[in-house]
């Protein structure tokens, strides 16, 4: 067939022009009438870079995040699952509560069954997680009489545990399947602090340190075979690592000022605060051995107290004392921050068991007041709070605990 453009003679079976990639059909012949279809072999083309700008424009896609963005993401998405699992949990429980509404309308239309139904857990917004919350108590508000105490994390069961108010008993924290408890206490003789173990009912105290400096923040492995503390000796601070029953392992670090150290959900690596460059306190990670020391943060205000959930994600405070100011905040690996509370001096924060809630201290009720501060419990995915503690005496250094 012969182009009626350029005159070339193409075989029969070509659809396009050989030479000039003209249409050869019946409409060629007029093609002066015509437009030029030239464009068409850049149809794919144009094609794909339109199908890119409509998924960018609708999100579907996106460029790379920044790390600050990306770091971001880690404690959001955090937040963002809890929130979901919580509406997960209220539709299952109002669907299975529809569903029992509907049955006893009808029941008188149909046979009643002879099998029991299965029992759904019953859904409260108020709810927090099982477990219970140790912290420190200061029975008779003298700050070097302070007591070992417990709670429910509905506010119930508030027992003391330690009852002699010539020593002092603090930093308790819980073992993992919450059947012991270790602390820092003065006992036998004010020398010093050592670290104490009981069972969670306050029975069978037993100090297992002795003559090897202070310690302080001890916290037990989640497989319950390690100890790790804070450890004082010769005017220098030590995360020390110990066995269960306070035989001394070795230090795994002597940077200044380091402190309350923290072990991770896995009991691979340990979370701590210290001052190496004498800029500020700041969070850093190890390794159990104390190889491979990470910084996580870059903030002003920070002191110490963390904890690490089941999930991850870590959390502490930031602030300053003289100016009662001080936040809660949750941070990741990758540096991402994310503050959680707005106003009323908090500290101390600590996950419960399920990741879904915190306990921590605060002065909000009472604020200004040094006796002021009490404890409380709040839900990660809508900030919901709950006070659990009603003194004329401090309370603090909440643990929560199964």
């Amino acid at each position: 067939m012969k182009c009626s453009n350029c005159g070339f003679e193409n075989p029969k079976y070509e659809k396009y022009c050989i030479n000039c990639h003209e249409l050869l059909d019946a409409e060629s012949k007029n093609h002066d009438q015509l437009p030029n279809r030239s464009f068409l072999k850049f149809l794919p083309i144009i094609g794909f870079v339109i199908c890119i700008v409509f998924l960018f424009a609708f999100g579907v896609i996106s460029f790379p995040e920044g790390s600050s963005n990306q770091g971001h993401n880690e404690v959001a998405e955090y937040l963002t699952t809890i929130e979901a699992q919580e509406t997960q949990q209220k539709f299952l429980y109002e669907t299975t509560a529809e569903e029992k509404d509907f049955s006893e309308e009808n029941e008188t239309q149909e046979p009643k069954s002879t099998k029991q139904p299965e029992t759904s857990p019953s859904y409260n917004s108020e709810d927090p997680a099982p477990g219970k919350i140790v912290f420190t108590c200061q029975i008779d508000r003298q700050t070097n009489h302070d007591q070992i105490c417990i709670i429910n994390p509905d506010g119930t069961g508030w027992k003391q545990l330690t009852n002699d108010l010539h020593y002092e008993h603090y930093y308790a924290s819980f073992s993992a399947n919450g059947d012991q408890i270790v602390f820092s206490s003065s006992l036998p003789d004010h020398t010093g602090f050592n670290i104490f173990i009981m069972n969670s009912d306050g029975s069978d105290m037993t100090q297992i340190t002795s003559g090897m400096g202070d310690f302080y923040a001890p916290a037990l492995s989640p497989d319950g075979q390690y100890l790790v503390a804070t450890r004082h000796i010769n005017s220098n601070n030590y995360i020390s690592l110990l066995t269960r029953d306070g035989d001394f392992i070795k230090d795994l670090n002597s940077y200044y000022d380091c402190k309350d150290p923290v072990w991770s959900p896995d009991g691979q690596q340990i979370l701590f605060a210290a001052d190496p460059d004498k800029t500020g306190i700041q969070f850093y990670i190890m390794n159990k051995d104390g190889s491979n020391v990470r910084k996580l943060t870059d903030m002003d205000g920070l002191r110490g107290r963390s904890d690490w959930s089941i999930d991850g994600i870590m959390a502490s405070y930031t602030g300053e004392y003289s100016l009662h100011n001080r936040e809660l905040f949750l941070f990741g690996e990758n540096g991402s921050t994310q503050i959680i509370t707005e106003g009323g001096d908090n500290l101390a924060p600590s996950f419960s068991p399920d990741g879904k809630w915190i306990t921590f201290m605060s002065y909000r009720d009472n604020y200004w007041d040094p006796d002021g501060c009490e404890i409380y419990i709040m839900r990660l995915s809508d900030g919901y709070t709950r006070r659990l503690t009603d003194n004329n005496y401090c309370d603090y250094q909440p643990r929560w605990g199964n």
